[in-house]
C-alpha cells in the first residue's frame, strides 16, 4: 500500500471532501454523470487513505452507485453498493459477536440504515426483485441493530418489503411482513390516538395493504373486515376535521383521499362477493368524498362514475341509470386538458355494451366506431404500434363483429376480426394473450365459413391450431364441427402429433 505522511493524508482528505461537496451540488442539479465523476474520485482517495470500511469511504461509494443507478446503469452501481454492503455486514457481525462491537462500530447509524433502504427502494422501483429483497434484508438487520426492534423506520422497511413480496406474487410472505410492521405501528399510533399524524396514517395504510393481500388470497370476508376496521378507526378522528390547524391540513387531506380509496376497495370486494347493493353504497359514498376533495370535474371522479355505471349496467332494469353515469363520466373526461384516450375508449365501450344488450345495435355501433376511429388508423400497417389501448380496442372489434353478425353482415364482421388479428400480430404475445389470438382466429374462420371462402377457412383454422400448439392450449372442438370436411380426422391427427412434438 502506498504510504503518505500525515500532512499529505490531510491534504488528500481535504481534496476528497471538496470533490464530494461538488458531487452533492451536481447531484442536486440532476447532473448525474458529472456528479459520479466527482464521487468516484472522492471514493478512490478515501479508499487509499482511510480504507474500504471507513464511513466516509462507503458514503462516497454509495453516492457513486446512486449516480450510476440514476443513469440507468444498475449493474455498474452494484459494484459500489457491494463495497458499501461488505463494510456494513462486517459491522453488524462485530456488533453481535464482540461485547464492545456496538460501541466500536461507526458504520451502524441511522444514516446507513436509510442509505441501505434507499438502495433497496431503487431496485424495487425498477422491479429487480432479487436485488431489492437482498437490500431490504440488510436494511432491516441494520435498523434493528441501530434503532431497535420497535422503531418506526423498522416498520416502514417491513411495509416496503411486504409491498415487494406482494408485487412479486408471494402473498404469504407479503402478509407476514405487513403483520410484523403492523405490530410496531400499532404500538406507535396508540400514543397518538386522539390526533391525526403520520404514525396513525402509516398504521392504517398497512391495514389497507393487508386487506389487499387477503383479497388476492381469496379471503374476501377477512379483507372486508380490515377495510371496515380502517373506517372505524378513522371515525375516531373525525372531530379533528372541524378544528384543523394549518399544520395538519395536509394530513387531513390525505385522510379524506384515503377514506375514498378504502371505500373503492370495499366496493370491489363486495362486487366480487356478488353484493351489488353494498358495492354501490360504498361507491356512492366514495364519490361524495372525491367531489369534496377534488371537485366535480376531476378525472378521479370520472373514474368512479364509470365504476358505478358498470355495476348498474349488470343489474336488471338499471340500464338507464348506467347510461347516465357513463355519460357524466364521458363529459368530464372530454373536458380534461390532454385527456387519456384509453379512459374515453373504455367508457364508450361500456356504453356500447349497454346499447347492444338492450337491442339497440345501431347506437352500439356508433359508440364502438368512435373508439376505433380514435385508436386505429385505417390501412396503415406501420401504425399498429401506435394503438394506445390494444385490450380495449380488441374488445371493441370483437363486439363490433358480433353486432355485424346479428345484422347479417358477415363481410363487415370479418373486416373487424382481421383488424384485430393485425393488432395482435403487431403487439405480440407480451401484450396480447395466446387465448385472445386463438379466439380471434377461430371467430374469423367461422365467419369465412358463412361466406363460403374455403381457402380462408383453412388458413384461419390452421393458424388457430398453430397458436394452440405454441401456447399449449386445447384443440377447439368447434373448429372440427365448423369445417365439416372428410379429412377432419387427418387434420386432428396432425394436430395431435404436432402437439406431442411441441
Amino acid at each position: 500500500m502506498r504510504m503518505y505522511s500525515n500532512q499529505n493524508q490531510g491534504h488528500l482528505l481535504d481534496t476528497a471532501t471538496e470533490k464530494s461537496k461538488i458531487g452533492d451540488v451536481r447531484l442536486s442539479q440532476n447532473q448525474y454523470r458529472t456528479a459520479y465523476a466527482f464521487y468516484k474520485e472522492a471514493f478512490e482517495i478515501r479508499r487509499i487513505v482511510l480504507g474500504s470500511s471507513h464511513f466516509d469511504t462507503i458514503q462516497a461509494a454509495f453516492n457513486a452507485g446512486k449516480c450510476l443507478h440514476c443513469l440507468g446503469k444498475p449493474d455498474h452501481a452494484l459494484r459500489y453498493y457491494k463495497i458499501f454492503t461488505k463494510a456494513l455486514f462486517k459491522a453488524i457481525l462485530l456488533s453481535t459477536t464482540s461485547p464492545r462491537g456496538r460501541n466500536d462500530s461507526h458504520l451502524l447509524t441511522k444514516e446507513t440504515v436509510l442509505m441501505t433502504q434507499s438502495i433497496a427502494w431503487a431496485f424495487h422501483q425498477e422491479r429487480s426483485f432479487n436485488h431489492a429483497s437482498m437490500f431490504y434484508r440488510l436494511a432491516l438487520e441494520t435498523a434493528r441493530n441501530v434503532l431497535g426492534e420497535k422503531h418506526k423506520v423498522v416498520a416502514r422497511i417491513l411495509s416496503q418489503f411486504g409491498k415487494l413480496m406482494f408485487e412479486s406474487g408471494d402473498m404469504a410472505s407479503a402478509l407476514k411482513y405487513y403483520l410484523r410492521g403492523l405490530k410496531i405501528e400499532g404500538a406507535l399510533q396508540q400514543r397518538q390516538m386522539n390526533h391525526i399524524n403520520e404514525d396513525v396514517l402509516d398504521f392504517l395504510t398497512t391495514i389497507s395493504n393487508i386487506a389487499c393481500t387477503l383479497e388476492q388470497m381469496g379471503q374476501l370476508e377477512n379483507s372486508l373486515e380490515c377495510y371496515n376496521k380502517i373506517l372505524l378507526l378513522r371515525f375516531q378522528h373525525d372531530d379533528d376535521d372541524d378544528d384543523a390547524t394549518s399544520a395538519s391540513t395536509r394530513i387531513l387531506a390525505m385522510k379524506r383521499r384515503s377514506d375514498a380509496d378504502t371505500l373503492l376497495n370495499m366496493a370491489r370486494v363486495h362486487w366480487k362477493l356478488e353484493r351489488p347493493v353494498q358495492a354501490l353504497e360504498a361507491l356512492n359514498e366514495a364519490l361524495l368524498i372525491q367531489k369534496q376533495v377534488y371537485g366535480c370535474d376531476h378525472s378521479i371522479v370520472a373514474s368512479t362514475l364509470n365504476e358505478i355505471g358498470i355495476i348498474h349496467g349488470e343489474q336488471e332494469g338499471h340500464t338507464h341509470l348506467a347510461l347516465q353515469f357513463f355519460e357524466e363520466s364521458l363529459r368530464i373526461r372530454v373536458l380534461i386538458d390532454n385527456p387519456d384516450q384509453r379512459t374515453i375508449s373504455s367508457v364508450l365501450y361500456n356504453m356500447a355494451r349497454i346499447h347492444e344488450r338492450t337491442g339497440d345495435s345501431v347506437e352500439a355501433l356508433v359508440h364502438l366506431k368512435k373508439v376505433a376511429e380514435h385508436e386505429l388508423l385505417e390501412s396503415v400497417e406501420d401504425e399498429i404500434n401506435k394503438v394506445s389501448s390494444p385490450e380495449v380496442l380488441l374488445d371493441v372489434l370483437e363486439l363490433m363483429s358480433q353486432i355485424y353478425e346479428k345484422l347479417d353482415d358477415p363481410r363487415e364482421a370479418l373486416a373487424c376480426l382481421e383488424k384485430g388479428i393485425r393488432i395482435i400480430m403487431g403487439k405480440g404475445p407480451n401484450v396480447v394473450s395466446l387465448h385472445v389470438h386463438s379466439r380471434y382466429l377461430g371467430m374469423a374462420g367461422n365467419v369465412c365459413l358463412r361466406l363460403g371462402n374455403i381457402k380462408k377457412v383453412m388458413h384461419f383454422f390452421i393458424e388457430t391450431m398453430r397458436v394452440n400448439i405454441a401456447g399449449g392450449l386445447a384443440f377447439d372442438a368447434n373448429i372440427k364441427v365448423a369445417m365439416g370436411y372428410e379429412d377432419v380426422r387427418r387434420f386432428e391427427s396432425e394436430y395431435v402429433l404436432a402437439a406431442a412434438a411441441a
